[in-house]
Parts: structure tokens; sequence; C-alpha cells
């Protein structure tokens, strides 16, 4: 089985409907999609990545924030991804979104391998374009 992506379904009129097309990660690592937070219209969703071992940043996470796109049926990352800034500190662990998509928390459960600790980041104004990748 692929544990490695997400799909988002909405209820209406009791009847379950897909929206938009499964998003999937070219990565065989199986943490994309572990956390996820949904905004209030369903139309925006921010996922965590925290074993990503994108840019040789080994477990140093990642987070990323993708828009529904009506029009093509589709999602499309907004910006670019947020990175970890901690090898081994497994960024995107636990993530969050606002009701109206526009603030997000990240967190990981280690900042400094030596003493465990972890930590969490605020990122708001996410209103940006979609990016075309």
């Amino acid at each position: 089985a692929d544990d490695n992506m997400w799909k988002i379904f909405s209820t209406i009129t009791y009847a379950t409907t897909s929206l938009g097309r499964t998003k999937e990660n070219q990565e065989s690592n199986g943490t994309f999609g572990s956390s996820i937070s949904l905004s209030g219209d369903g139309t925006r969703i921010v996922v965590g990545n925290p074993e990503n071992l994108e840019n040789g940043d080994e477990g140093a996470g990642i987070v990323q924030v993708f828009q529904l796109r009506i029009d093509s049926d589709g999602w499309r990352q907004l910006g670019s991804p947020i990175h970890g800034r901690t090898i081994g500190g497994r960024f995107g662990f636990s993530v969050a979104l606002s009701h109206d998509g526009e603030s997000l928390i990240a967190g990981g459960p280690h900042r400094h391998l030596s003493n465990e600790t972890g930590y969490a980041s605020v990122y708001g104004d996410l209103y940006v374009t979609p990016s075309e990748s």
C-alpha cells in the first residue's frame, strides 16, 4: 500500500464527493501527509512531511501548503516548501491551519538532537499565487 499521499472528501447532501485529485509525493519515505490541516472552506491544506530527505537534510522535515484549483480539479502548491532548520528535527510532525487559511503553525519534536527539545513556528500571510510546480 502507498502511504505517501492524501485525498480530501466532502459530504454534500448525504453523498461523499472527492475534492480535487489525489495528491501524491514522489519520495519513497512514506511520511508525506502524516500531518495535515484543512482550512474552513476546504480549499487550502497544509501537509507535513517530517522525514523529508530533500536537499540532503536527513529528517529535517518540510511543510507544504496547497490550494484547490476549482477550474482544473487539482491541487497547486502555494509558494515554496517551508524547510525545517535542524537535521533530525522532524519539522512538520504537527501542523495546524487557521480557519481562513491565512496562517499556520508547524512544529517538530527535536530542535537540537542533544537535548530533545521541540519547537514550533508560526507563519502568516499565506495568500500567495499558487506555484506551477
